[in-house]
């Protein structure tokens, strides 16, 4: 109550509380002209692309090693 009173004797107007802006629902598209849900759920999409992407380099990388490392390594 003291504060409101200081804040009323200082300006001579009720400075608080304020009003409330209306909210702008409206989803904007960026430069790119993706929206903030789209560009979370692009987001979500590719954390599950890349562990997929991840798990069959690294199978196709090892089998690769299984069938060249004899060729290179052992016919010196």
């Amino acid at each position: 109550m003291k504060i409101l009173r200081l804040l009323i004797m200082s300006s001579h107007q009720i400075v608080f509380p304020k009003p409330i802006p209306q909210l702008d629902l409206q989803s904007l598209p960026n430069e790119n002209g993706f929206t903030l849900t789209e560009i979370a759920g692009l987001h979500n999409g590719w954390r599950l692309i890349k562990r997929r992407f991840s798990y069959h380099s690294k199978r196709i990388f090892k089998g690769y090693m299984l069938i060249i490392y004899p060729l290179i390594f052992c016919n010196i």
